[in-house]
């Protein structure tokens, strides 16, 4: 910089937060208290303390024109709680309070608290802060990712989740704390020194952090930031029984089933019922087993012609499970009286995949001719969203946790239980409003049993997109300070695997290739794919429609299949069809999207009256039909077709911005209004040539999860979770098999691919994930040829340096 240039000015204080109703914690002077001599705090709470909702507002109360960020594990927390936040202030959603999650934010200049996910918070780290330093390349050096430059108050929230996200941000964090507050060591390395001149060039004040959870092992963290005060706040839950099962049950997904039924016949108390399952086929199954049982217990209280009332007992395949309810301590084991209208129990799904729509439902005001909510619901509801009128939480004692095999290179959802940590945020659910019951369908020893708290996410998975943030702050993985360090052969892999797609060179600096990817907010295989198909296989269309497959890989629920209703079924079947191609399911959800935008008049946003939608679809005279309409006639979720829409949109702007400013400079041809895609279409306008580069450029970024075809099938016992009229096991299901090519793993398709049972069965696939339960099934499943895995993995071996990777001594 030189003399004559001033250094940029500091981010203007903003007014505090509009005054509110809230009552003032009594807590919220020893908080504003400890903040004022320590810069960090360690905050506990038992479940209820309104930590998540109004800690902020305390602390933007305590230091008036402080920017705060409340970093979150999960998106949809961030917006639930971003939304109920704002309804407490009286504020519009992106003004004074916001959020930020991945290709969705809601902020302005003006917002004092922002909630983001801790992968945004990274990804704002590593890419910079948004703060530009004058100087002869104004516009293009940015400065303070590393120094969290645009917030005076960095909150993370749910810290006892351990996710990877939130370990590496705090480790972030003591760095930044350390270089803005005065406390930079003489013998400090470079990197710390240069870390300290830019806060002072940039005039930067103290940063505050605050570490919030139910649960966390407060002495770990008091050390790590030099033994910071603690304090451990009261909740508000109110008493809660727990019961057990007498004995360990089989079928979990059935068992919740009856117990939900169970609670709704026997008890008038109008109290909402939670449960937890695993995942999503569990959820989807169970609320359709759950609104058909209500649906028998409703006609059975009907009257009859004489105006008698029906027999109102359950089914007797129903009532052989009341071993699933227990005895509770005060009540007994009948919770009898049963008044409640069956036709006013409302039952929810509650799963990150799920449309903001319908993820916003159970926490909206019941109707008037409805009297409890029914929420079936992965662990996403065990913190932060609040779902105020649960009296029955029914427990599982199972979760989906990914885990990654690094000897075999395989990431995979296994299905396992939970810990005594996860027990306990389900059972507070029900108990913060009033009196709670908790139904565990487990045994009491099996609780006993379990551990206490679940391992860190960063001992548990792949740490390659981590290393690649890190290495694009120039920060040295090996030395870098972790909450817990991650073990030398998860670094040793996570090196090995950039340094064979070209992102880090010989002595683990990052490439010109590796740059290109980690300006990508995507996963590591993703962002490779598309700076190939830019590099390597054409570019423009190739480039677009691997960006369309990235866009519709990371939305879920494309396709609507109705689960009743055989009519139904076969027309939906019908439909989906049409776009299927032979290839597999990624150039079919691309060939989905590409026939959407050219059939299709998509209006964005619900703000489009009525009258003047009518005028715009009448006036492309017939040539294309209403978004709603096509949706509804092709059996697609029109929200995720708009949601990849708005991704894409995104993906192409990074793709095209300039390289000065943060994007790859790779140009894309225009059509209409989006970049030209036309390699995948079934029956026309794709030359063989693009949509073999398409292909080739899809094995290219999965060739890791590459499995070929055993020659043989076999039946498998117990494939099908599927059930008779007498509720016994179908039976086998006839399926091939495959075998990874990397780490020698028995996989099958997995049902709900367009690629199970085709016959023949392709010989080589690559898929986008592994779910494992009793078996392990591959999805996004696509057709490939092996001897174009075998050149891939050839020309990253002759690319590798694996001798001159060090193990992390």
């Amino acid at each position: 910089m030189s003399k004559r240039e001033a250094p940029p000015t500091p981010l203007p204080p903003l007014p505090p937060l509009p005054p509110t109703t809230l009552p003032i914690h009594p807590y919220a002077p020893t908080i504003q208290t400890t903040l004022l001599s320590h810069p960090t705090l360690i905050l506990t709470s038992s479940t209820g303390s309104g930590k998540t909702t109004h800690v902020p507002f305390y602390i933007s109360q305590c230091f008036p024109g402080a920017r705060i960020a409340v970093t979150q594990p999960r998106r949809v927390a961030c917006t639930s709680v971003a939304n109920y936040v704002c309804g407490l202030l009286g504020v519009n959603v992106g003004e004074e309070v916001g959020y930020s999650v991945r290709f969705d934010r809601k902020f302005c200049e003006k917002t004092v608290v922002k909630y983001c996910t801790d992968g945004m918070m990274l990804r704002e780290a590593t890419v910079g802060g948004g703060r530009v330093e004058d100087g002869k390349k104004k516009g293009e050096v940015r400065l303070g990712g590393r120094l969290f430059c645009n917030y005076d108050v960095v909150i993370v929230d749910e810290a006892h989740e351990r996710s990877v996200g939130t370990d590496v941000i705090i480790g972030l964090l003591r760095d930044a704390q350390k270089a803005r507050n005065g406390k930079c060591p003489k013998d400090a390395g470079e990197g710390d020194k240069e870390m300290r001149k830019q806060a002072r060039r940039l005039k930067l004040g103290q940063l505050k952090v605050v570490i919030m959870s139910a649960t966390i092992a407060t002495d770990m963290f008091s050390q790590y930031f030099d033994n910071c005060p603690v304090i451990n706040v009261p909740g508000r839950s109110h008493a809660v029984d727990v019961l057990y099962t007498k004995e360990p049950v089989e079928d979990y997904v059935r068992a919740t089933v009856d117990t939900i039924v169970k609670i709704i016949r026997e008890t008038n108390e109008g109290k909402d019922v939670l449960a937890f399952l695993p995942g999503q086929e569990e959820i989807d199954d169970a609320v359709d087993m759950v609104k058909k049982q209500l649906t028998k217990l409703e006609d059975e209280a009907r009257t009859d012609d004489e105006g008698k009332t029906k027999n109102s007992k359950l089914n007797s395949d129903i009532l052989e499970t009341t071993s699933t309810v227990q005895y509770i301590s005060g009540v007994g084991t009948d919770v009898t009286a049963l008044t409640t209208s069956y036709a006013g129990c409302l039952v929810f799904p509650l799963y990150a995949s799920l449309p903001p729509n319908l993820q916003s439902l159970p926490f909206l005001p019941l109707p008037s001719q409805a009297s409890r909510r029914v929420i079936i619901s992965t662990n996403i509801a065990e913190t932060s969203l609040t779902l105020p009128n649960v009296g029955f939480v029914v427990d599982s004692g199972v979760g989906k946790v990914k885990r990654y095999n690094g000897t075999t290179g395989v990431s995979s959802l296994m299905i396992e239980s939970v810990t005594k940590a996860n027990a306990m945020q389900r059972m507070g659910r029900c108990g913060r409003t009033g009196h709670g019951v908790c139904l565990r369908l487990y045994t009491e020893e099996a609780f006993t049993s379990m551990n206490d708290t679940m391992e860190s996410e960063m001992s548990r998975t792949s740490l390659t997109s981590t290393v690649l943030s890190l290495v694009k702050m120039n920060i040295d993985c090996r030395t870098f300070q972790f909450v817990e360090p991650p073990t030398k052969p998860q670094l040793y892999a996570a090196f090995m695997k950039l340094h064979s797609l070209g992102a880090l060179d010989d002595s683990l600096q990052l490439t010109p290739h590796g740059n290109a990817m980690s300006l990508l907010p995507t996963g590591v295989e993703w962002a490779h794919m598309i700076v190939k198909s830019a590099t390597k296989y054409g570019g423009n269309k190739v480039t677009s429609d691997v960006l369309t497959a990235t866009a519709m890989a990371g939305v879920e629920n494309v396709w609507v299949k109705p689960k009743d209703g055989e009519e139904k079924q076969k027309d939906a079947a019908g439909a989906h069809g049409r776009f299927r191609c032979h290839e597999g399911d990624v150039p079919t959800l691309v060939n989905l999207y590409n026939l959407w935008e050219e059939e299709c008049l998509y209006l964005k946003g619900d703000n489009v009256s009525r009258g003047r939608y009518k005028q715009m679809v009448s006036g492309f005279k017939g040539k294309k039909v209403g978004h709603p309409e096509w949706c509804d006639r092709n059996w697609v979720n029109g929200r995720a077709l708009g949601k990849a829409k708005d991704v894409k949109g995104q993906l192409e702007e990074i793709v095209g911005r300039d390289k000065r400013k943060g994007g790859l400079g790779i140009r894309m041809e225009k059509r209409g209004g989006g970049a030209i895609g036309t390699t995948v279409k079934k029956g026309k306008g794709g030359r063989k040539e693009d949509y073999e580069n398409f292909l080739k450029c899809i094995a290219e970024g999965l060739a890791d999860n590459a499995a070929v075809r055993v020659e043989k099938t076999e039946v498998v016992e117990g494939g099908s979770r599927k059930r008779d009229s007498s509720g016994v096991n179908k039976g086998a299901d006839r399926k091939s098999k495959y075998l990874t090519m990397k780490g020698k793993v028995d996989v099958s398709v997995h049902p709900s691919s367009f690629m199970f049972q085709r016959n023949p069965a392709p010989t080589a696939v690559v898929y986008c994930e592994m779910v494992v339960t009793k078996r392990n099934w591959i999805r996004g499943v696509t057709q490939v040829r092996r001897e174009w895995i075998e050149d891939i993995m050839a020309e990253r071996e002759r690319g590798g340096g694996e001798k001159k990777v060090d193990d992390g001594e």
